[in-house]
């Protein structure tokens, strides 16, 4: 049985490659098997439950990091990644919880986030192996 794949990105960094690597994982797995925000909400529909869902039936999830991932700040100046609601961070910490196989993604350079860089409650995607596109 295929597994299904959930692709977690941050739009201001990632959205072309994400798309990319959706319409490739469509292409060898098929469109149920693959989850991505951008074809698979539909309009008016709850968002975080959506999400909520999609992480608890995904055995896989990439983690797409490119060279701002890290750093990417709210309208306040915050860094995105240290809001609890942020959805990147909810994700992730979701999958690692479950212990799915979390597979982070390097483009354009990006170099893997040290744990100290991370939240608490997602420091352990630091130890995951990543792969560079």
């Amino acid at each position: 049985m295929a597994r299904k794949i959930m692709l977690n990105y941050r739009r201001a960094d990632t959205k072309g490659f994400a798309i990319a690597i959706y319409n490739s994982l469509v292409s060898n797995f098929g469109e149920d098997k693959i989850f991505m925000d951008i074809d698979t909400i539909e309009p008016g529909t709850d968002f975080v439950k959506v999400l909520e869902k999609a992480v608890q039936q995904c055995d896989v999830l990439i983690v797409m990091i490119g060279p701002q991932w890290l750093g990417i700040k709210d309208s306040s100046g915050e860094r995105r990644l240290d809001n609890e609601g942020d959805f990147v961070r909810i994700e992730i910490k979701a999958a690692l919880e479950r212990e799915v196989t979390v597979l982070p993604v390097l483009v354009q350079g990006a170099k893997m986030p040290t744990a100290t860089k991370l939240p608490d409650d997602i420091r352990s995607l630091a130890r995951a192996a990543g792969i560079r596109h």
